[in-house]
């Protein structure tokens, strides 16, 4: 009797180690689905693949970990950040780039909307202002998540993804 008393409480005790792994890594268990505005396909940012699918192409992808504060992925292609925290900063900084608010949208009443809707601009560095263009822009709400990000490249092509779910990354309920 004992030892299947043992063998049941180390069976109880695994199975709560592994929820609390899964718990621990709910962010990057989920994707992300956007629509690609240049060829209309479908993009996916992929939690569980770490990478971003474009077409019939795959770019590696880092998230952050939850201890920075932070929603954010990088690849090759696209970086997005977001404090997780609802301060209203202007500007930030990660992974070497600057994310600067453009935009805080209002409603018809001049009101900030209750989604907290913001239109952000980035480019490497770590000041928003000077001569230095911005090669990403995004449109991100509090609620929803990111609902839009524009990336332009050197060669003069870009990427643009126009978010499909109704809980984009990086919004309060995927937090």
């Amino acid at each position: 009797m004992r030892s299947s008393e043992s063998a049941l409480l180390f069976f109880l005790a695994g199975i709560l180690f592994l929820f609390a792994i899964r718990a621990a890594n709910a962010e990057a268990s989920r994707n992300w689905t956007f629509v690609d505005t240049k060829s209309g396909g479908f993009a996916v940012l992929s939690g569980e693949e770490s990478r971003l699918i474009v077409a019939e192409s795959g770019f590696p992808v880092d998230f952050c970990a939850k201890e920075t504060g932070m929603a954010c992925f990088s690849s090759e292609m696209i970086s997005f950040a977001i404090p997780s925290s609802d301060q209203q900063r202007d500007s930030w900084t990660n992974g070497g780039r600057v994310y600067c608010v453009v935009r805080r949208f209002r409603d018809a009443h001049d009101n900030e909307r209750p989604d907290g809707a913001l239109l952000i601009y980035s480019r490497q560095g770590e000041q928003c202002g000077g001569e230095q263009p911005y090669d990403q822009v995004a449109i991100f709400s509090r609620s929803a998540g990111l609902r839009m990000i524009r990336s332009s490249f050197a060669s003069g092509g870009f990427l643009e993804l126009w978010a499909v779910d109704a809980e984009g990354f990086g919004s309060e309920a995927t937090r």
